[in-house]
């Protein structure tokens, strides 16, 4: 698919997939849409084997024998397939009549090309979708030139461009304000096929946490041979972190984030964790009431704890595990430095904190009730200093070495991104405007509307920073 924010329709030469142990096969349509997916019509043969039972209507939770892969022959590509999907209850009444129509997300397409010219490489490459405008490393000069003549240069658009001693090398910039592209290399010797196919993933995943925001990978592209597999996915939702970002303000670095997405790639096991302190994190950030939001912020270091240690959860009694000597076994695997101790004192202090104050809640404003100013302040500072140490555990556990804490204070500290005040005008009030303070009104509407739009610290900083380079 050339273009991916076009509109496309295929037509299925072929189709055919496996479930509760009958083939079906036939022919069809798929659509795509870059907002609402794909959506697949097919007529299927008349050998179709009824399926056992149907349940209308009842609820039930699918399992692994529900899902299934669809394989295709779209015309002008070689394949095609639908990874991973279910069955409704109302498909499998389509498929009893011969037909079937379903949704779904995402489609893998593989086609012939040319042979590349090195051998010796994977190459591939990978297009996002991001909330905001994110700050990568490099700069991208951009020159705008008619004949001979420059006639604007444009350095504002961030990119990246990496390239270490075994030749493995990947570079991107912002195409747009929030689409970024990245093409990568990586040697044969050193990465599998399957290792070099998840490399698009580990980068999105890394730049999620780092930005603290969910970055959409849209389109990844890998060269293997004479073929070129191409992955599209709908575009998702989003959502910010905010203060719960795990690595803050953080300046971005090429060099860690290189080695976190190695980490991603290497140490599944491990990267999973990671993976699901971002998930719950952005799940935490995206409840209504702080309640919620304390409540799976805290379980996030038990959840962590009990799946390095391999221990699940028994409604039973086991005094051999809790949590605090597993955190503090934790620190003295990663975190050893003594400059960690009152860290671990303080990270179970505010797990606790945030856990029993929500597993024995109250409704009360007055003074130490849950609603009162005083809790209220001093949850939130709870939350962001657990967010904060779940970025150092990521960092721990992908093999960064000497890490030393660094936490804000109190966010009652703070100082705000602007102070806007308002002043007595002494001019008459029938007096004609001067048109240069017209134009600084202006200037400041657009900064504060910009700034009320902002869901992030980050944003916030990089909006007033361009606003003051601006006016100087």
């Amino acid at each position: 698919m050339k273009d991916y924010f076009k509109k496309t329709d295929f037509i299925l030469d072929f189709l055919y997939f496996y479930y509760c142990g009958n083939r079906y096969q036939g022919r069809g349509f798929m659509t795509w849409n870059p907002e609402e997916g794909f959506h697949l019509q097919a007529l299927l043969d008349s050998q179709v084997k009824p399926i056992e039972k149907i349940e209308l209507g009842k609820v039930h939770l699918p399992s692994k024998s529900d899902i299934f892969s669809i394989r295709m022959r779209p015309r002008d590509y070689d394949w095609a397939i639908v990874p991973n999907i279910s069955l409704s209850e109302m498909n499998k009444l389509y498929i009893q009549n011969k037909y079937l129509s379903i949704n779904f997300e995402r489609v893998v397409f593989c086609e012939s090309v040319k042979p590349g010219s090195n051998e010796n490489f994977w190459a591939g490459s990978a297009l996002y979708e991001t909330q905001s405008k994110l700050r990568l490393s490099d700069t991208v000069h951009t020159n705008i030139r008619i004949n001979d003549q420059d006639i604007e240069r444009d350095p504002r658009i961030s990119g990246i461009f990496y390239e270490d001693d075994t030749q493995r090398k990947l570079i991107g910039r912002f195409i747009d304000n929030k689409q970024l592209k990245l093409y990568w290399k990586l040697p044969k010797e050193l990465w599998s096929k399957a290792e070099a196919w998840k490399w698009s993933i580990a980068i999105q995943d890394v730049l999620s946490i780092w930005f603290g925001e969910t970055i959409g990978l849209l389109q990844r592209e890998f060269l293997r041979g004479s073929q070129k597999v191409t992955e599209i996915r709908c575009k998702g939702k989003f959502s910010t972190l905010g203060l719960l970002s795990p690595f803050g303000n953080l300046p971005f670095n090429k060099d860690a984030f290189i080695s976190m997405a190695e980490f991603f790639i290497r140490d599944p096991s491990k990267a999973d964790i990671c993976r699901r302190i971002l998930w719950q994190l952005l799940e935490a950030s995206n409840q209504q009431s702080q309640q919620a939001q304390e409540l799976l912020l805290s379980t996030i270091l038990e959840a962590s704890l009990r799946s390095l240690d391999n221990r699940p959860f028994s409604p039973k009694k086991d005094n051999s595990w809790n949590v605090g000597k597993s955190l503090e076994s934790f620190f003295k695997t990663y975190l050893p430095s003594d400059e960690w101790k009152d860290i671990c004192k303080q990270v179970m202090k505010e797990h606790c904190y945030l856990r029993d104050r929500n597993a024995h809640p109250d409704w009360l404003f007055n003074q130490s009730g849950r609603f009162s100013d005083e809790e209220q302040r001093k949850s939130l500072d709870s939350m962001i200093l657990l967010s904060r140490f779940y970025g150092y555990m990521i960092l721990a556990l992908a093999g960064f070495k000497d890490l030393l804490p660094n936490f804000p204070p109190s966010h009652q500290t703070w100082n705000a991104a602007a102070t806007i005040t308002v002043t007595s005008n002494s001019n008459p009030e029938n007096a004609f405007p001067d048109l240069h303070i017209l134009g600084e009104m202006s200037d400041l509407g657009k900064l504060t509307k910009q700034l009320s739009q902002a869901k992030t610290y980050h944003e916030r900083t990089i909006i007033w920073r361009d606003f003051k380079r601006g006016i100087n």
